[in-house]
């Protein structure tokens, strides 16, 4: 996929469109990740040893998956900022218009 397929409403969304690219995939292991957690209690391992402790599950598939969490919700809001301008441009054109074409009929 190049640069300008990653563009939704002007905004790069490379880390959007890998997480979209697997979705599939991480559904399923989400969905056994779930089960498993209400069967059996993960644990990590330091120089303790074992230690139980909770991971989310989307923290566990990001990881897994190589998708970087905080980016995606950057290319989010980057995307609303983006819809945002969109949406007040349309409106503040329509305002322009609708003024002006109120003053054209108060002049003639």
């Amino acid at each position: 996929m190049n640069e300008t397929e990653d563009l939704i409403h002007g905004v790069s969304m490379p880390e959007s469109n890998k997480m979209l690219k697997i979705i599939d995939k991480s559904q399923l292991c989400g969905e056994f990740l779930e089960w498993l957690q209400q069967r059996y209690t993960l644990c990590t391992v330091d120089e303790r040893g074992f230690c139980p402790g909770y991971v989310s599950v989307q923290n566990l598939l990001a990881e897994f998956f190589d998708i970087d969490l905080k980016k995606v919700d950057a290319e989010k809001a980057a995307l609303l900022d983006a819809i945002r301008k969109e949406t007040e441009d349309v409106y503040a054109e329509r305002a322009g218009q609708s003024s002006g074409a109120a003053g054209q009929c108060l002049d003639g």
